[in-house]
C-alpha cells in the first residue's frame, strides 16, 4: 500500500496507522450522533405518544418540580455536548475560510537606502 508495506517503510511512513485512527474517529463520531438522534426520536415520540392518550382534564397542570440529579446531569451533558459542537463548527468554518491579508507601506525615516 502506497509504494510499500501496509505500515509505512516507504515514502510515506506510517499513512496506514494514522488512516485508521481518522476513520476510527469518524466512526466514532458518527456513533454518537446516531444515538443522540435516536435518542430524540424516542423521546419526542413518547412524549407525543402520552400527549395523545392523555385525557383532558379541568384540574390546573401540576407545578414544576425541581430538577433531580439525574435531569440535571442529563440537561448538563447535552448543553456541552451542544456547545462543544458549536465551537468545533466554528473553528472548522475559520480553518476553512481564506485569510484576509492587508498590506500596508511601511516607511522608516532613519533608515538608509539599500
Amino acid at each position: 500500500m502506497f509504494s510499500g508495506s501496509l505500515w509505512g517503510i516507504s515514502r510515506t511512513p506510517y499513512i496506514a496507522p494514522w488512516i485508521a485512527w481518522q476513520l476510527l474517529g469518524w466512526i466514532f463520531c458518527g456513533l454518537v450522533a446516531a444515538y443522540i438522534l435516536g435518542k430524540a426520536v424516542w423521546r419526542s415520540g413518547g412524549w407525543a405518544v402520552r400527549k395523545l392518550r392523555s385525557t383532558p382534564t379541568a384540574e390546573p397542570p401540576n407545578r414544576p418540580t425541581a430538577l433531580s440529579r439525574r435531569q440535571f446531569l442529563a440537561r448538563a451533558t447535552y448543553a456541552y455536548a451542544a456547545a462543544g459542537l458549536g465551537v468545533s463548527a466554528y473553528g472548522i468554518w475559520s480553518a476553512e475560510r481564506l485569510p484576509l491579508i492587508t498590506r500596508r507601506t511601511l516607511l522608516f525615516p532613519d533608515l538608509p537606502p539599500v
